[in-house]
């Protein structure tokens, strides 16, 4: 976790081996290329605002992508 925020806070890339783990791509199966980017400036380096937190609070607004 440390590293995510490294990362971020350098406003680097992140850049991470695609064959490690299942469900790498989202659709369940492993994927063909051995690495995947996502750019510093990329919505994926904010999460999603869980529904439940909009619902009780309807100021927030959800994050930009998601």
């Amino acid at each position: 976790m440390d590293r995510f925020f490294t990362l971020k806070r350098l406003g680097l890339s992140m850049v991470r081996n695609a064959v490690e783990g299942d469900y790498a791509d989202g659709t369940g199966t492993k994927v063909e290329t051995t690495a995947l980017t996502v750019p510093a400036g990329n919505f994926k380096w904010q999460m999603p605002i869980s529904q439940f937190a909009i619902d009780l609070n309807s100021n927030l607004q959800q994050n930009p992508g998601y």
